[in-house]
């Protein structure tokens, strides 16, 4: 990921790897083996690009595994308390979910673009962000 993100965006590589989880999920989606039955094939697809430039967006500006963590158990209960399931709600809805999800992901990334959003503060010509100056301290 870092070495895709140092030639593109980080949305690229992200949504890289949403299609890699896709791919990872589609036997089983096929089969409807240990997955949420009956899953619409490109809705999924969007589901995991989606999920994958969030977890890219929310490590990038927290550079915390833990928010992320905190992001996908947020995610699965929403899937599991929510009627989106493609049993539960439908194949449509299920679908209007995955673009829903999608488009917010992609919609961070065009409003925050690839700034942080941790606190910087101007020192002479260079900014510096929270996590840097704590490494400056702990050297």
């Amino acid at each position: 990921m870092r070495k895709l993100s140092a030639r593109f965006t980080l949305y690229v590589p992200a949504l890289i790897v949403g299609v890699v989880w896709t791919l990872w999920w589609l036997p089983m989606a096929i089969y409807n083996f240990g997955i949420i039955p009956e899953l619409p094939l490109p809705a999924l697809l969007f589901n995991q690009m989606g999920v994958a430039a969030m977890c890219a967006f929310v490590y990038r500006h927290t550079r915390s595994g833990f928010f992320v963590l905190v992001m996908q158990i947020v995610f699965n209960a929403t899937i599991l308390v929510f009627p989106v399931t493609p049993e539960v709600g439908g194949p449509a809805t299920y679908r209007a979910f995955a673009l829903t999800y999608f488009t917010a992901a992609t919609a961070l990334f065009l409003v925050f673009g690839p700034r942080s959003l941790m606190s910087q503060r101007k020192r002479g010509e260079e900014t510096v962000g929270l996590h840097s100056e704590l490494r400056r301290k702990a050297a």
